[in-house]
């Protein structure tokens, strides 16, 4: 069932220039009803939530209200015909395909000689600019040409070169298939499973790198399949937590981008990610130097309004740059100049709504709670992380999911909210003893929840703070349950937790002496 939104959603994701485009458009290819449609655009354009029969009401006195949804149709291809108009020129595959259709238009008009000339531009700028998925439709074109013209002044040696283009054209179309095949395979089982576990897991991603895909001295490869190679070590390696390699794999993805600077200009939603994922590594590692110089480019990429054109990469540069912004200050322990990004962080959550990639948005969120919660505002640390567990369609991934419940736990300890955290208590445990465990740590913390929720005694609750960091500490240095403390730095929580006790005891004994 379609949603009966779309047409408004598809209003909302325009520019003020789209729109006005739209308009302009609309006045030169509509004819006799061009005002009614601009007036449902507006009309559209000015609700703040879709309201159908508000719309319906204002147009009650219009034909085109008695088959609204032929309108609204109508309307939506009306919308996407001019936006295709309009950035014809700053898509490399909208050009190809808009010379496309000449070559479609001169053929059939029997102007082969024309034809030709538009066909070895199109086939110029689609292999420059590695838009190898149209050159198939190209070639057609030629062939076509050349049976038409009965191949007449064309040698055995030309049709045996277009044969042998082709064919290795196709090759590297299904190389990039092979690769992108593998890294939704590896995608797939991160996000099933989240981070590599035990043997079995383990097993599975080998079984998955082991393919002659990854092998790195494949020759011939293409610009494309060669960034995916790089991008899928990558992601191996993070899972397995290998920071340095992930680290030299990501440098090497951002340096093929940049090797390529107008593929970048055409496509700079794949660069900015593969910077985000630098900017993670470089944090990971400690290279500040890096860090802010990528941090200065992306930068500079927020600030650039020929960017803000494409919706897309406007909401990775919003998520991406906040994100790193916020990682920066919890850092370098500035949690108080963090709160004044949060303003901005909520505003451009909410605005943006749906829009955000969930995990990001999620991630976010995560910084969120801990500049919050570094701030001793807990309050609002607790309202981050009630953001990353409300989420019905579960999104979450499971790891995720289960570190944000015992993080709700330490923010309504510290936030002193006894109800709450009596009821909340319950709940993770029971979600603990449900789920199968994928860590140590969860076991040790179902077992504290519930020793500390039955505790009545002040001593008895100081000598469980003190065996609880203990084991914390035993488990930091456990390879397979380092993960935990990338959410959270539980023993340091503890140690500060630790060290408040001491110093009440040093008082009471001040006092009583």
């Amino acid at each position: 069932m379609k949603r009966k939104d779309s047409l408004f959603k598809l209003i909302k994701s325009l520019t003020k220039s789209e729109k006005r485009f739209f308009k302009v458009f609309s006045s030169r290819h509509v004819i006799g009803e061009q005002n009614n449609y601009v007036e449902l655009f507006d009309a559209i354009d000015k609700q703040k939530v879709y309201n159908e029969d508000a719309l319906v009401r204002k147009f009650r006195n219009k034909k085109f209200v008695r088959r609204f949804s032929v309108a609204k149709n109508y309307l939506s291809e009306l919308i996407l015909k001019s936006m295709r108009s309009y950035h014809a020129q700053s898509s490399m595959d909208a050009q190809i395909l808009e010379m496309l259709g000449s070559i479609s238009f001169l053929y059939y008009k029997g102007l082969y000689p024309q034809a030709k000339k538009v066909l070895q531009k199109a086939k110029k700028l689609a292999l420059e600019y590695e838009k190898l998925s149209i050159v198939p439709e190209i070639i057609k074109w030629q062939k076509k040409i050349m049976d038409i013209e009965s191949f007449g002044g064309l040698g055995e040696k030309d049709v045996s070169a277009l044969y042998n283009t082709e064919h290795q054209l196709i090759k590297k179309i299904d190389n990039i298939n092979e690769y992108w095949l593998l890294e939704a395979q590896l995608y797939v089982e991160h996000n099933r499973k989240g981070m590599a576990r035990d043997a079995q897991d383990m097993e599975a991603l080998e079984n998955l790198m082991d393919s002659p895909l990854m092998d790195t001295a494949l020759p011939h490869r293409s610009y494309e399949a060669e960034g995916m190679q790089y991008r899928i070590f990558a992601t191996y390696y993070f899972i397995l937590r290998d920071f340095q390699q992930c680290y030299t794999y990501i440098t090497k993805l951002v340096k093929h981008f940049e090797s390529r600077p107008d593929l970048i200009r055409l496509d700079p939603f794949n660069y900015v990610n593969s910077i985000n994922n630098l900017l993670n590594m470089t944090s990971v590692l400690a290279k500040e130097e890096e860090n802010r110089k990528y941090l200065g480019k992306l930068q500079e990429m927020v600030q650039d309004t020929n960017l803000r054109k494409s919706q897309s990469l406007e909401l990775k540069l919003f998520e991406v740059y906040y994100y790193h912004q916020m990682n920066s200050c919890i850092r370098n322990d500035e949690y108080r100049q963090g709160l004044n990004l949060l303003t901005a962080v909520e505003d451009g959550l909410s605005s943006l709504d749906d829009k955000v990639d969930k995990m990001g948005k999620i991630m976010m969120c995560f910084n969120a709670f801990h500049i919050s919660f570094g701030a001793r505002k807990y309050r609002q640390a607790e309202k981050w992380i009630d953001k990353v567990l409300d989420n019905p369609d579960r999104i979450v991934r499971e790891d995720v999911y289960c570190f944000a419940r015992i993080l709700l736990l330490i923010v309504l300890f510290e936030a002193d909210d006894t109800e709450r955290l009596a009821k909340e208590m319950k709940v993770t445990y029971g979600y603990l003893y449900k789920r199968k465990k994928a860590y140590d740590f969860e076991t040790m913390v179902m077992g504290y929840i519930r020793a500390i929720s039955a505790t009545k005694d002040r001593s008895d609750f100081d000598r469980l703070l003190l065996k609880m960091n203990e084991e914390v500490a035993a488990l930091r240095d456990h390879p397979s349950e380092r993960r935990i403390f990338a959410y959270f730095d539980f023993q340091q929580w503890l140690e500060a937790k630790i060290e408040q006790m001491n110093q009440s005891q040093q008082t009471d004994s001040s006092i009583r002496a």
